[in-house]
């Protein structure tokens, strides 16, 4: 064969050319892009940093104030600041204390118990009378830990709640014997409950008398109202549903606490709660009215010693002696 064409080598240059020129496009079209994504991520960082700087740039700016307010103050001024700051700072601490004193007084203790008392009574009375199966044993556990009672308060509280301001009947006695079981007392903590009622009750109302002579109107009336509740207790006492086999000793306690002899306890003991002659008799004394055959005598004054009894007249003077 004959030599290589002349043409052949300049053939291949063009190819060359254009490759590096699509290279070179590339290369420009990255550089493009990410100096077009430079700023979009700036941006969106901007966006970010100034989302979470409103709470800090705040602060710092309420801080650069204040320093700018104090470094001005020259002087008296600078004195009269400080003052100020004392005097507020000393009656917000002031105020606080005074708070606290007075929420902690035995008044304000004394009101809180009162109304938390109020609230528990109220409560288990309406359950009890509406929907009895609901006070159970849960229900106590929870009661407890809200109201910060033991079982053996709720029951107390709730029994001398029923004394004092329900109607004594059969539904009432079958509801205490109900909460005692809810409450789970056993004979012996339902003994100390009622005892520590009945002492409440005596310090509150005194001993049983039905001929309280010499009293106020007042006074007849919290007698006839101490009677009705030692009525009640003893029908309580003397249950053996509540009381089983220390229904016996528990009554002479009771006796022993209101200075009750058997001749009272037999005049006040209720023999059937579905008696209306009973259950009228004790409204009576529990409104204050005693029966007409025990009502109060007034003491009356003592008449004076007359000649007829038996006195004699005081002897005459002795007439003076002659000078």
């Amino acid at each position: 064969g004959g030599p290589a064409p002349a043409g052949g080598e300049p053939a291949a240059a063009p190819l060359v050319e254009a490759a590096a020129m699509e290279t070179a496009d590339e290369e420009a079209g990255e550089v493009a892009e990410a100096t077009v994504a430079l700023p979009l991520e700036a941006e969106a960082g901007v966006e970010s940093s100034s989302a979470a700087a409103p709470a800090a740039s705040g602060t710092a700016a309420w801080a650069e104030r204040a320093v700018d307010f104090y470094s001005g103050l020259q002087g008296g001024a600078r004195d009269a600041f400080w003052w100020g700051t004392a005097f507020l700072t000393g009656t917000f601490v002031y105020s606080c204390y005074s708070y606290y004193k007075k929420w902690s007084s035995p008044k304000q203790r004394k009101r809180r118990n009162v109304a938390k008392n109020f609230a528990t009574v109220t409560e288990v009375d309406a359950l009890l009378q509406s929907d009895m199966a609901r006070v159970n044993q849960r229900y106590v556990r929870e009661l407890r830990r809200n109201m910060g009672f033991t079982k053996d308060e709720i029951f107390r509280k709730e029994c001398r709640y029923m004394l004092s301001e329900r109607e004594f009947t059969a539904a009432t006695v079958q509801q205490l014997l109900h909460l005692r079981d809810a409450c789970e007392l056993d004979t012996e903590e339902t003994v100390t409950a009622l005892e520590e009622s009945a002492k409440r009750i005596h310090k509150k109302y005194g001993n049983v008398m039905f001929r309280p002579s010499g009293m106020t109107d007042s006074g007849v009336a919290k007698k006839a109202t101490a009677c009705a509740l030692f009525s009640k207790l003893l029908y309580l006492f003397e249950s053996p549903e509540l009381m089983g086999d220390m229904s016996e000793a528990a009554t002479e306690w009771l006796k022993n606490i209101f200075g009750a002899v058997d001749e009272d306890c037999d005049r006040l003991r209720i023999d059937s709660l579905t008696s209306q002659a009973d259950l009228e008799a004790l409204d009576r004394l529990m409104k204050g009215i005693f029966p007409p055959e025990a009502a109060p005598e007034l003491s009356e004054p003592e008449a004076a010693p007359s000649e007829a009894e038996g006195e004699q007249p005081p002897p005459p003077a002795a007439p003076p002696a002659a000078a």
